[in-house]
């Protein structure tokens, strides 16, 4: 992988706006949800994302995000079913996100010189 340079931070925000650009204008067309829907699964995302990556690490066990999206959407939407929807969309980044840590941790250079002993 030393022969590939490095993939710059602005690429990763580009294509961050990009969908949510498109996530917009999809929503804004095609049903009668709110567009703001868009940003609610990123904060969601970003306020539990460290919480559950704590629990995640401790007990070895992976809360899910689905309930807690659920409560905020149908806050936020007012019973409307298609925004609690988008809502547990957003909050499945948030497992993937963790998962994909795990994985780059798994396979980093500091963890592979640990002995694979089972007791």
């Amino acid at each position: 992988m030393q022969s590939y340079p490095e993939v710059p931070e602005w690429w990763f925000l580009c294509v961050t706006l990009i969908s949510m650009t498109f996530g917009f204008i999809c929503l804004g067309v095609y049903t009668n949800v709110s567009p703001a829907v868009v940003m609610v699964a990123p904060i969601i995302t970003i306020i539990f994302i460290i919480p559950v990556g704590i629990v995640t690490a401790v007990s070895g066990m992976e809360p899910s995000l689905n309930i807690i999206s659920e409560l905020i959407g149908g806050a936020f939407a007012g019973g409307d079913t298609m925004t609690v929807q988008v809502c547990i969309l957003g909050a499945s980044d948030g497992q993937a996100d963790i998962n994909s840590t795990s994985a780059c941790l798994e396979a980093s250079p500091f963890t592979t010189h640990l002995s694979t002993r089972t007791t």
